[in-house]
């Protein structure tokens, strides 16, 4: 540990974030390091009212683009992506003076270039600013060494234009919780033992079972989403730094209204979000077993 302290253990679950150091010492070769996209994002809370769904407004002429998307009746986030030098030093929590300030001059700002007042509101009642810059980590195609494990932005970083990362995160723990139920406890179901339950005895020997179909499950499903992150972040860079009125932007925005018209939000969000875990974890144990079922998740990959 970094002060110093020796802990003995049966298993490590790596959750250490984009910058995991246990990714580093045990993948040294591939692990690859964060570095920064150059692009900062300024985002916060406040308490305005919004319609439910994600909000992407881009201006050309203010030269970055945004995300508005309702957390309650009452309040919503915004987040306001420009381009921007590595600046370390200034990402951060900003006090409420300095979250203040710096919202309201954006906000004057949008007033100039002409965006609407939906918008430009929330800047001016900010509260828990924040300036962050956006990192990417190379994926890696194995995330288990014996008995240490991955999860979350330790093992699968997204760049955080679709909001999936935390849930992302969440999908990992309970496929991995129920594989090792499955494979691991007296009673679990990946041998065809049957029904896992709380009060059996917890086997090592199969860990590295539980954290293979892990891997089987998961890989391509955050790869894709992954990819669909860094997709939906250039277009919007692009938007907002070319002329509106150039071929590509105006390609995007009718892709965009279209895809909105059919599904009510973009295709990607909604395939973030009507994911069933639990539903490829059956399909893998029948799989394991000698079925051969395909998952879900290895689809569009």
């Amino acid at each position: 540990l970094v002060n110093g302290r020796m802990i003995e253990t049966d298993l490590v679950f790596a959750c250490d974030g984009i910058k995991s150091a246990i990714r580093s010492s045990l993948f040294a070769a591939s692990a690859g390091e964060p570095e920064y996209t150059g692009v900062t994002c300024l985002m916060g809370a406040s308490d305005v009212p919004r319609p439910a769904g994600y909000c992407y407004p881009t201006s050309s002429d203010s030269r970055f683009h945004a995300c508005y998307y309702p957390t309650g009746e009452e309040e919503q986030i915004f987040q306001i992506f420009y381009v921007a030098p590595e600046n370390k030093e200034s990402w951060r929590a900003l006090t409420a003076d300095e979250g203040r300030l710096e919202c309201c001059a954006v906000a004057d700002r949008m007033k100039v270039d002409g965006w609407a007042e939906d918008f430009i509101q929330p800047l001016l009642e900010p509260k828990s600013v924040l300036r962050t810059g956006i990192h990417a980590r190379p994926p890696i195609p194995v995330w288990h060494s014996g008995r240490v494990v991955l999860l979350g932005d330790a093992a699968h970083p997204l760049v955080s234009y679709i909001g999936q990362g935390a849930m992302m995160a969440v999908e990992d723990v309970g496929i991995l919780v129920a594989l090792l139920k499955a494979f691991c406890v007296t009673g679990g179901e990946g041998e065809g033992e049957g029904e896992g339950g709380a009060g059996g005895n917890f086997m090592l020997a199969n860990v590295e079972k539980a954290f293979q179909l892990y891997e089987r499950i998961r890989l391509p499903r955050t790869m894709r989403m992954a990819r669909n992150s860094i997709e939906l972040g250039n277009m919007l860079l692009l938007r907002a730094t070319w002329p509106v009125t150039s071929e590509e932007a105006l390609r995007d925005d009718q892709r965009l209204r279209e895809d909105i018209a059919q599904h009510g939000n973009l295709s990607l969000i909604q395939e973030a979000t009507a994911y069933d875990y639990a539903r490829d974890v059956r399909r893998a144990l029948r799989g394991s077993r000698g079925g051969g079922s395909k998952l879900a998740s290895d689809a569009h990959v």
